[in-house]
């Protein structure tokens, strides 16, 4: 069983993005611009995946972002959340796309 970590951007809409993780400064990069939306409650995260569970999310990412982050959170085995507590709270909210104000 080959785990790898992967990591991107969750907003209230789903998995925005979904790569593997190769370095802290990307995730930084990622951090900056999840801060930059918070009306769409975005969080950086790591998730460590079954390689075959990770290809699953990339699909669902295409068209279901949504049930592409209720599948990762469902199936991982274990996610990490950047932020804190704050990003912690934001996790526990999403997928929820009746959070976002523009969204209609």
């Amino acid at each position: 069983m080959s785990i790898k970590t992967y990591t991107g951007i969750a907003d209230c809409h789903g998995i925005e993005s979904f790569n593997e993780h190769t370095d802290t400064r990307a995730q930084y990069i990622m951090s900056v611009r999840a801060a930059a939306n918070p009306q769409r409650h975005a969080v950086v995260y790591e998730a460590d995946m079954k390689r075959d569970d990770a290809s699953l999310v990339v699909q669902l990412c295409e068209d279901n972002p949504e049930t592409a982050l209720k599948f990762m959170n469902s199936n991982a085995v274990e996610i990490r959340v950047l932020g804190g507590d704050h990003g912690v709270k934001l996790w526990e909210n999403i997928p929820n796309p009746k959070l976002d104000p523009y969204h209609s």
